[in-house]
């Protein structure tokens, strides 16, 4: 007889596994409020510890699946009687708090993965912008010192024109005035700029005018000797040359950011999946098994962090649940 029993009861433990009564299959029944929930944390503990009177063998009441399973047993439903439930009230209760104990799960998790997400994409945004920042600074850089030599340059003009003994006075003082007016336009090349693609056209723009005005008046000036020439226009073309610097990388969009990651983790999941199925030490229902749940990551990231999956549950029980998660997790010892 007892054997007989403990065959039924496993023969109905399988029916439960394979399909539990959703809520949507109660729906003859009323929404819990927070009396009725903490009613049902008080007692759950107590009737996990519930033994038949007649001996009969009914598992471990621990496992929320064998739990689920005395819903058949009118022992059991004679016991919640007795502590004041109405066993389908109870079951009820049982079956909306699991269901929602796994909704919430899945939605703090999904939660979690966005948070990580805007942390990255933070993160991403702050390095992008020093990027931009250092090559800003370098390009200032390169300006400060193209400026410094086109000074010091026309400062030499100006002093071997003032010691030079053969030249006329008259001539002295145009070709000073000429390095005076050229000093005071060399400042723009370090001046700030006000947007970057606009800055760099007018200053490549007016570089270039000036440099060709300034060559122009260097080798029309019949009183600089041509070695003296040489070397100025020499200057110039060392000066002109770019100092190479960091291009700034294009921020990617935020789309393109999450198809991005999504792809990554698409790629991580099918690794974890590969690396399960060549490994030896686990057995084929271990295999299924871990492969089953990295899936089911694979599409709670997909799905996001909305609330589809608590179909069925009503808004003041996902609330209560969700207010009393970390109590209910450790009551019905959730992993």
């Amino acid at each position: 007889m007892k054997k007989s029993f403990i065959v039924g009861s496993f023969m109905v433990l399988s029916l439960i596994f394979s399909g539990l009564a959703s809520a949507s299959a109660s729906v003859e029944q009323g929404p819990f409020n927070s009396d009725e929930l903490e009613k049902f944390i008080t007692d759950y503990s107590v009737m996990t510890k519930w033994q038949s009177p007649k001996g009969h063998y009914v598992g471990n009441l621990d496992s929320p699946w064998v739990m689920a399973g005395m819903q058949y047993n009118s022992e059991f439903a004679k016991s919640l009687e007795d502590n004041g439930w109405d066993a389908n009230r109870y079951f009820y209760l049982l079956n909306h708090v699991r269901q929602g104990v796994d909704d919430e799960k899945s939605r703090r998790r999904a939660k979690q993965l966005d948070e990580a997400i805007n942390r990255q994409m933070a993160e991403m945004a702050a390095r992008m912008a020093a990027q931009q920042k250092k090559f800003e600074e370098q390009k200032q850089e390169q300006n400060r010192r193209a400026e410094a030599w086109i000074k010091d340059q026309l400062e030499a003009q100006k002093k071997q024109v003032r010691s030079n003994p053969y030249m006329h006075p008259l001539q002295k003082q145009r070709i000073l005035e000429f390095l005076d007016r050229s000093s005071k336009e060399a400042n723009w090349v370090s001046a700030p700029q006000a947007s970057y693609e606009q800055a760099r056209a007018q200053s490549q723009a007016r570089q270039k005018a000036w440099e060709e005005s300034y060559r122009q008046s260097i080798k029309n000036n019949p009183h600089i000797p041509v070695q003296q020439k040489i070397a100025i226009l020499e200057g110039l073309d060392r000066a002109s040359k770019p100092v190479e610097v960091t291009p700034p990388i294009a921020m990617p969009t935020q789309e393109e950011m999450m198809a991005r990651m999504q792809e990554q983790r698409k790629e991580w999941i099918e690794m974890q999946i590969a690396r399960v199925q060549s490994n030896p030490g686990y057995s084929e229902k271990q295999r299924n098994r871990i492969i089953k749940r990295l899936q089911r990551f694979a599409n709670e990231v997909v799905k996001g962090a909305d609330n589809s999956s608590s179909f069925g549950l009503p808004d003041v029980e996902k609330e209560l649940i969700a207010k009393n998660y970390d109590r209910l997790v450790k009551l019905l010892k959730v992993k």
